[in-house]
């Protein structure tokens, strides 16, 4: 994580901790990283659909981030 960390590009550490901190169920990092994210206009457009972050959908912080970036909230999971 620390390679991260050091990452001159905001978008990109935002991102890569988002996707690491969600892959470990860390989902307080992985929200703080959301949120910036959506702050710097670089979250990623696949957030909804995306396995890695299905945690974080379920948690109702990512309805406030749905609203910080204009998504709609409710389209729900996958099937499949």
């Amino acid at each position: 994580m620390e390679l991260f960390r050091a990452e001159k590009k905001e978008s990109v550490r935002a991102y890569s901790l988002l996707f690491m901190y969600s892959a470990l169920g860390d989902l307080d990092e992985a929200f703080r990283n959301l949120m910036r994210t959506a702050k710097i206009h670089s979250w990623p457009a696949h957030i909804k659909y995306t396995p890695v972050f299905s945690e974080l959908r379920k948690d109702p912080r990512f309805q406030e981030f749905c609203g910080m970036v204009g998504l709609p909230p409710s389209l729900g999971e996958p099937r499949g």
